[in-house]
């Protein structure tokens, strides 16, 4: 579970900043297309992987979000 954090859509992708409290872990599960690569903490990782306590930065490229202009 996190404890703390932020989203936003940075040039189409998502950029996540967390904070995982101390004794907690916290396993992804991210809005991803085929197209998609993750990046925590400027390292590749896969969709699933648990995370530890602490501070961390996630980007997902080509993220599955829809676009609320799409539906008008």
């Amino acid at each position: 579970a996190s404890d703390v954090y932020k989203r936003q859509l940075e040039g189409g992708s998502l950029a996540v900043t967390l904070e995982i409290p101390f004794g907690a872990e916290a396993a992804l599960d991210l809005p991803v297309t085929e197209g998609s690569t993750i990046t925590l903490d400027g390292r590749s990782i896969e969709n699933g992987a648990v995370l530890e306590a602490g501070d961390h930065r996630i980007q997902v490229t080509a993220p599955a979000i829809a676009d609320p202009a799409a539906a008008a």
